[in-house]
């Protein structure tokens, strides 16, 4: 159920990659993950088959003032 605070809701979601690129290129590192506001990058966690798996907290704001969320 998603928690109601002022005009918001929160929401978790699972994001799955089933194909994550590889971790080095040509000679090069590759970072790979899930970005947040600040831009730290978070690197997800390693899954059977080598997916990664991402659990993000979503805040969403509601968009006029009848608290339709959007």
């Amino acid at each position: 159920m998603p928690d109601r605070h002022q005009g918001t809701s929160a929401l978790t979601l699972t994001l799955v990659c089933h194909d994550p690129p590889p971790a080095e290129r040509d000679g090069r590192t590759m970072e790979f993950g899930a970005q947040d506001k600040a831009g730290t990058l978070h690197p997800g966690r390693l899954a059977a088959g080598q997916a990664l798996h991402f659990t993000l907290r979503v805040t969403m704001k509601a968009a006029h003032d009848d608290e339709t969320v959007c």
